[in-house]
């Protein structure tokens, strides 16, 4: 039938006969087409197809027989190998050995495209996937379509949420010059009995005194606080050893 097609041109007539095939199945043929002229080297003769749809065959697209070879009066010498054509007093004759040698062409074209695949070597090459990659692309190949429309559906809803964007924290650079900053203390009201007195300048390192004292009195006292003001701890650090912490108790 897709020879008839191609030829184009050709009434088919409808028939009622069956065919049996080689492998003994049985086939209605689509219809009969008549008088197709075939030509044979110079002689034309006019041939009656029975049209069967059925899968074409490249090397044999045309069965001529017995009716045609009686038609055309042909001969097969099987020793010598030549097939003849026979109308009237002319004949035609062909090398069976010869034809056998030069195959039927087939008007195809077969490509091997190895572009893609050569492509999709190298990229492998360039980036191997780490382990945890290669886990999770394995993983979401394997997922049926159900899992992967919740996947979908958990993605954009994660798109949705708003970024909160996080607080600059400022922090600031401490520079240590090697000197204490000295902090002005509040110092706090005395009693009538009780007095302050500096040991350092500008109201810094402030003792305790007793107001009773005379002039000269205090002044010996404020001496012997200056010579030993390094026992007196205004602050931690102050103290000499510095301050350790063990088991949430100062020492």
């Amino acid at each position: 039938l897709s020879v008839i097609q191609r030829v184009g041109g050709l009434d088919i007539t409808r028939t009622r006969m069956t065919l049996q095939l080689a492998d003994k199945s049985i086939t209605r043929p689509s219809g009969m087409a008549e008088d197709v002229l075939v030509k044979v080297d110079k002689f034309m003769f006019p041939i009656d197809f029975v049209v069967m749809d059925i899968e074409e065959d490249d090397d044999v697209p045309l069965i001529l027989g017995r009716p045609f070879m009686k038609t055309a009066r042909m001969m097969i010498d099987i020793d010598d190998g030549v097939m003849k054509v026979r109308v009237q007093d002319e004949e035609v004759s062909f090398n069976l050995w010869e034809a056998m040698k030069h195959p039927h062409e087939k008007d195809m074209c077969f490509k091997l495209d190895a572009t893609e695949e050569a492509i999709l070597d190298v990229r492998k090459q360039a980036h191997r996937p780490s382990s945890l990659e290669q886990a999770l692309t394995d993983a979401f190949e394997a997922l049926d379509p159900e899992k992967e429309e919740e996947i979908e559906d958990f993605l954009k809803q994660l798109d949705a949420f708003k970024e909160i964007p996080q607080p600059e924290v400022e922090i600031e650079e401490l520079k240590e010059d090697g000197k204490p900053v000295e902090v002005k203390l509040e110092l706090k009201t005395l009693p009538s009995h009780l007095k302050y007195v500096f040991l350092g300048d500008d109201e810094q390192k402030p003792v305790i005194i007793s107001n009773s004292l005379s002039e000269g009195e205090e002044e010996s006292l404020i001496q012997v606080l200056k010579n030993n003001k390094e026992a007196i701890g205004w602050a931690l650090s102050d103290l000499k050893g510095g301050c350790k912490k063990r088991s949430g108790k100062v020492t």
